[in-house]
């Protein structure tokens, strides 16, 4: 009797230990082999930078931490009044070289007409060299032969060296005309340079002004401020952090033994150590082109020293199923992922 009950004994303890080993197989089965996990995972947002492009003081500051704003909502005006200034100025210049240009202009018009003089009287002048050449040719055969007088013939030579001299003042005076216009022409360009540039300068400070007045890229809840009226900010520096919201992620570091079988478009699971009863569902959205260790300041060299072989880690971004709530979600919780692998 006694050993027909320990068999039943060991019969029963044989079933336990058997149906025991059927679940234990059949949990990993179902919850563990088709899945790959890691706790090693933060929720993720592309936050943005509020920097200002130039320096200056700052004016006024319209945003306090943890208030939410609306997409091209203005948070801070650094002091125009310098930049107003200079664009002051520089519009004169503007004006200025606008005035220079049309006084060359009106000049070099006046040019024309004293050219237009010195060509008239060139050919003037050279018409009467043309006849007192004539002139003083019948007159030499004439003398030749005693028709006429020795004198005329001088007379006639002193016409044709006075005609002579004539034609070369007005023809040297044509030529400092036309050499005093080719300068005036290049005044005007010089002028119209000058003003280019000054141009230039004013569309510059004009986009400088607007750059005063920094608003929001997006709409989101702004964090972290850094700034106060009065403060001298330099481009560049921080202002605030801009968080978009509901545009969240989740930055899953997997082992390299882990990924063999990840691919994009798998389901995954989240929970936020935030909120461990409620699980956000999603899928893999994409895998960083290198481990994480690459991407550091100083990335490791393998090839110098002692080695010793660590499993490096790589981002898998996943990303949240669409229509769910996400307002509770912070950048930067600590989650547990669980894709689906298989």
């Amino acid at each position: 009797m006694a050993t027909a009950k320990r068999l039943f004994n060991l019969l029963v303890l044989c079933w336990a230990l058997g149906l025991t080993a059927w679940l234990g197989h059949a949990w990993w089965r179902d919850h563990v082999r088709p899945f790959e996990s890691t706790d090693n995972a933060y929720v993720r947002a592309h936050m943005a930078r509020i920097s200002p492009r130039i320096g200056g003081y700052v004016k006024t500051v319209r945003f306090e931490d943890n208030q939410a704003v609306a997409a091209g909502a203005l948070l801070v005006e650094v002091d125009d009044a310098p930049l107003r200034a200079e664009r002051a100025r520089v519009e004169a210049e503007v004006a200025a070289q606008d005035r220079r240009r049309d006084a060359l202009l009106a000049e070099r018009e006046v040019q024309n007409a004293r050219i237009a003089q010195h060509v008239a009287a060139y050919g003037a002048a050279l018409a009467n060299f043309e006849r007192a050449r004539k002139d003083l040719a019948r007159l030499a055969g004439l003398v030749e032969d005693g028709s006429v007088p020795a004198q005329q013939r001088d007379a006639a030579e002193q016409a044709l060296a006075v005609a002579r001299a004539s034609l070369a003042e007005h023809r040297a005076r044509t030529e400092e005309a036309t050499r005093q216009r080719a300068a005036l022409a290049a005044q005007v360009e010089e002028a119209l340079a000058a003003r280019a540039v000054a141009s230039a300068a004013l569309a510059r400070l004009d986009v400088d002004l607007a750059q005063t007045r920094i608003s929001a890229p997006f709409a989101g809840v702004l964090g972290n401020r850094a700034v106060q009226v009065g403060q001298l900010v330099q481009p560049g520096a921080v202002l605030a952090y801009l968080v978009p919201q509901g545009e969240f992620f989740v930055e899953a570091n997997f082992k390299e033994t882990q990924l063999a079988e990840m691919a994009v478009g798998q389901p995954a699971e989240v929970r936020v150590d935030a909120y461990p009863e409620r699980a956000f569902s999603g899928v893999v959205d994409s895998t960083a082109p290198a481990s994480g260790a690459e991407f550091s300041i100083l990335p490791p060299e393998n090839a110098t020293g002692n080695f010793t072989k660590i499993v490096r880690r790589v981002p898998v971004k996943i990303r949240f199923d669409a229509g769910l709530d996400l307002a509770a979600l912070k950048p930067g919780l600590s989650t547990e992922v669980k894709v689906r692998v298989r």
